[in-house]
């Protein structure tokens, strides 16, 4: 049996996932964009950095999983902005992600991020 993995990004689906069953889907989706506004000040944040080395914009092409899925923006690694492209289990807005159910997805992709790049989003 797998283990499950304990980090910033569970805790974050966790947490978002509290607000869905105690408050509902239209608290739920505030949660998300408020997060996904700010992912540098929210402690749910982590699951929407940008697609970078630093986890912040490096430049103005540099966007997040759903820029870079809708095809506005792009990762800083063309290979990563491709397969960000192509991953239809991403939503292409925000607006989009209405359940928890939809978020494991965003945790995998930060941690693929992470391993390409230690020391990127250190706990």
């Amino acid at each position: 049996m797998a283990t499950k993995t304990r980090d910033r990004y569970t805790r974050s689906i966790r947490n978002l996932r509290a607000i869905y069953n105690r408050h509902g889907s239209v608290d739920f989706k505030h949660a998300v964009n408020i997060a996904w506004n700010r992912p540098d000040v929210n402690k749910n944040g982590s699951l929407f950095l940008f697609c970078s080395a630093s986890g912040n914009r490096e430049n103005n092409v540099c966007g997040c999983l759903t820029q870079i899925r809708r095809g506005s923006h792009e990762a800083t690694d063309p290979f990563l902005t491709s397969n960000i492209q192509n991953d239809a289990r991403l939503a292409v807005h925000v607006e989009d992600i209405k359940h928890p159910d939809e978020l494991p997805v965003y945790a995998e992709w930060q941690r693929r991020m992470d391993r390409k790049w230690p020391g990127r989003n250190k706990e």
